[in-house]
């Protein structure tokens, strides 16, 4: 099996632990490097690991990208609240749930770069299975592995990267 070239990440549950920051009200305030609070006390946190994560991938010369169901202005501010944008290639957060729509728009961002990818080239990760079969059919047989079942935290996903003897992480 070809190694992975691109790690596509959701952001909700997989990279911080709110499950919607779209109801977040703002302003958004940082509390420290891994906590964001909004108007009304209701915080985000960065999972432990995430940028040291991400910064591994970027070492092993891995793309990474996420594809995210939230309001674009939220996302974006928390990835940069959070200090983690600059490791992220056309990273898509959108008010939909058609990730199979994000990724492909990614994709073409990517190709008209010079760097196409394979679908068993791509790794998908998030905490529900609930898009993966629109990607699959859409996108093609694209890996995965689903946080708190294949992994407990993105950390692990390094030594999948890692291993040659991991070959199929398709459900």
């Amino acid at each position: 099996m070809p190694r992975v070239k691109l790690v596509i990440l959701d952001l909700d549950k997989t990279v911080w632990d709110h499950p919607d920051p779209s109801l977040l009200r703002e302003p958004l305030k940082k509390v420290d490097s891994d906590t964001v609070v909004d108007s009304e006390g209701v915080e985000v946190h960065l999972y432990h690991g995430v940028r040291e994560t991400l910064e591994a991938l970027q070492q092993r010369g891995v793309v990474v990208s996420v594809a995210s169901w939230n309001r674009p202005e939220v996302g974006f501010k928390l990835l940069g609240m959070f200090g983690i944008e600059r490791y992220l290639r056309h990273p898509k957060i959108q008010p939909h749930p058609a990730k199979h729509l994000m990724i492909r728009e990614l994709l073409e961002e990517l190709k008209s770069e010079n760097l196409p990818m394979r679908p068993e080239e791509i790794l998908y990760v998030d905490d529900r299975t609930l898009h993966l079969e629109a990607i699959r059919r859409e996108i093609g047989n694209v890996r995965f592995l689903q946080i708190g079942v294949d992994i407990r935290r993105l950390e692990e996903l390094i030594r999948y990267i890692d291993s040659p003897d991991i070959t199929d992480f398709s459900k």
